[in-house]
């Protein structure tokens, strides 16, 4: 991991940390309301009309409940004009590494352009009062944790459904062409080009919803389909596959695992991406795939040429 280079202004944002344990946020002041978010009930609150509405048209109807729900989580929003702080200024930082460790009984992360802290009650975010990369890289940093325990993993992936009605998990690493697959996809149904929800156990399903990247239409949010397969991508000149074995499989499944971080991370955590990641090649094969430019890999994954 790299030091982020602007010392100052982390300095700053360690102090706003200290600033937002101390706070006592005033229900009064915020806009609120409460989500059914794949197993996990969150209260999201802020005191800015606009990102309220632009978090209410972020997730699909069914998942809304009734204010007087019951709920997991509650975090709030705030903007760093609250702070004092223009969004220019908050953002000024080159490295996009994200900065997690403890404050008393406080879970906290510093990134480019978000701060957040966290305790059993509340977990309370600076970021830009927009649906832009500091409320994703929050909600990245918050939600894994959590799913963990639901036995579910959020994947950096882009996942589609096969015309055979199965999902399918691409991986790789930045630039290996996630996205590039989802716009080879046809009429194939998209859930997402950059995060994806594997829920594991018996039958491994995909879910929709993960937080960031591109939104795709038709997609119904409380539907689950059958994991297909992963694919371990890379470009190259022809459509070929090689099966991976399982303990290839394994440490690819971890490495594609959002912020888990490893180095900062509780050792409960840590066992648990284990165990689901074993779990799910022990029912879900791994594949390396080449794949040149044009639709002709799906033959090899749902036994359809592209057109």
């Amino acid at each position: 991991m790299e030091d982020l280079q602007n010392t100052s202004l982390y300095t700053k944002k360690k102090d706003l940390i200290c600033s937002l344990i101390g706070m006592r946020p005033d229900d009064k002041q915020l806009n609120s309301f409460i989500i059914r978010y794949n197993g996990i009930t969150l209260k999201l609150s802020t005191s800015n009309p606009q990102l309220e509405g632009d978090l209410r048209n972020e997730f699909p109807s069914s998942w809304f409940l009734d204010l007087k729900s019951n709920y997991d989580s509650h975090i709030i929003f705030y903007p760093p004009e609250h702070f004092n702080l223009s969004a220019d200024e908050f953002e000024q930082e080159h490295s996009s590494d994200c900065i997690t460790f403890s404050q008393g009984s406080f879970s906290c992360a510093i990134q480019r352009d978000f701060l957040a802290a966290q305790n059993e009650q509340h977990t309370l975010c600076i970021a830009r009062p927009s649906l832009g990369d500091g409320f994703y890289n929050c909600m990245r940093w918050f939600l894994p944790k959590h799913m963990i325990h639901q036995n579910q993993l959020i994947l950096h992936s882009s996942c589609v459904v096969g015309r055979n009605g199965k999902a399918y998990f691409f991986l790789g690493q930045s630039g290996a062409g996630k996205t590039t697959i989802t716009s080879l996809s046809e009429e194939r149904t998209i859930l997402g080009d950059d995060m994806n929800i594997l829920q594991v156990g018996a039958s491994n399903i995909a879910l929709p919803g993960g937080v960031g990247g591109q939104h795709f239409e038709n997609i119904d949010y409380n539907r689950q389909w059958p994991v297909g397969g992963f694919f371990w991508i890379v470009q190259g000149a022809n459509s070929s596959k090689s099966k991976l074995e399982k303990n290839q499989g394994m440490a690819k499944l971890l490495a594609s695992m959002t912020n888990l971080f490893w180095n900062n991370s509780e050792k409960e955590i840590e066992l648990k991406a284990l165990e689901l990641s074993e779990l799910a090649m022990q029912n879900i094969s791994m594949w390396e795939l080449e794949f040149p430019k044009n639709s002709s890999f799906w033959e090899l994954i749902d036994g359809s040429k592209g057109d």
